[in-house]
């Protein structure tokens, strides 16, 4: 059975403001717990979602130890916990590339090939996948923080997740249509580069780019994105900033490959920034309506197949 809808107003909240009239009901103080703190849920509750319609239980509203929203995780969702995770992983990534940088360097190859190189894009793409589920799994699921079934990542129904992830992609590839044909009437310039320069006349070329932006990139995003970020910064301060600043976070991070340009300029940042953060906000919705990561996944997998098709469209 689904809550009575009155339940529904505790995940609006911020994470520290839920009530609590007794000793059980204690609300859950984030700012100042350490992880694990609240290992017992209240009343020995079951913090799993509905069973109808995956809606949370009671238990995680209150404050349960585990869960989809739980006490531990909300730890981690303070800024400095997020921030610093996410620069972690950029710093690892950008340090995995600067190892093949020196590595290339000893083979006499030019820097400026290793980005059109499909095989070097293949291997950055794949790092920094590694890198992102790496750190998931080091602070999140190794310390007990939360696991991959309450990630949603262990259980899922293969039909179900392909249909709704299908429905969600195609409403991603509309709403940011509807976005980008906004920020065109009002002037601005959409600039979207890829990060490589790859060949994408050549059939490996266009394999590589298909299966690091198809297949690494939304498992590995949505992992660090959705099954950490977002869970966590919405255990913490509720629902809605849940969605808001992990969407922010998401489309800030894409920016990152745009920034040494010099012909993008605010409003090419901003045009690059909108649509992302807006189908991440569709992302996170999917995920906490489903429970199931691979709904998220596949919804994202869609949106980067149907852009890099259009890219090798107007590369042909």
């Amino acid at each position: 059975m689904s809550r009575p809808p009155t339940e529904d107003r505790d995940e609006f909240r911020p994470g520290g403001s839920r009530a609590g009239s007794g000793p059980d009901d204690a609300g859950f103080d984030a700012d100042n717990a350490e992880p694990g703190a609240a290992d017992v849920g209240p009343r020995g509750e079951d913090p799993g979602h509905g069973a109808d319609h995956g809606e949370p239980g009671p238990a995680a509203n209150a404050g349960s130890a585990s869960g989809f929203y739980s006490t531990r995780l909300a730890h981690y969702g303070s800024w400095r916990m997020v921030v610093g995770l996410l620069l972690l992983s950029v710093l690892l990534a950008n340090l995995a590339g600067l190892a093949i940088s020196f590595a290339a360097l000893g083979l006499d190859v030019q820097s400026s090939e290793l980005l059109s190189n499909p095989v070097t894009v293949l291997l950055l793409l794949f790092l920094q996948a590694v890198i992102f589920v790496s750190v998931v799994y080091y602070f999140m699921v190794r310390r007990r923080v939360t696991s991959w079934r309450e990630m949603g990542v262990a259980d899922y129904g293969p039909g179900s997740s392909i249909l709704r992830g299908l429905g969600y992609g195609l409403l991603f590839l509309f709403v940011s249509g509807v976005v980008g044909i906004l920020q065109s009437l009002l002037g601005i310039e959409q600039t979207d580069p890829l990060p490589f320069d790859v060949d994408t006349h050549s059939l490996f070329g266009r394999a590589s780019l298909l299966f690091g932006g198809v297949v690494l990139a939304p498992i590995s995003e949505e992992i660090f994105f959705r099954g950490y970020i977002f869970r966590a910064m919405a255990a913490r301060k509720g629902l809605i900033l849940g969605i808001v600043y992990s969407s922010a976070l998401f489309g800030a991070i894409h920016l990152i490959r745009d920034l040494p340009s010099d012909t993008a300029g605010l409003p090419g940042y901003f045009s690059v920034f909108l649509p992302i953060a807006v189908g991440s906000t569709l992302l996170a919705v999917a995920y906490h309506r489903s429970r199931d990561l691979w709904t998220p996944i596949v919804a994202h997998a869609i949106n980067n197949a149907f852009a890099i098709g259009v890219l090798f469209a107007a590369g042909s």
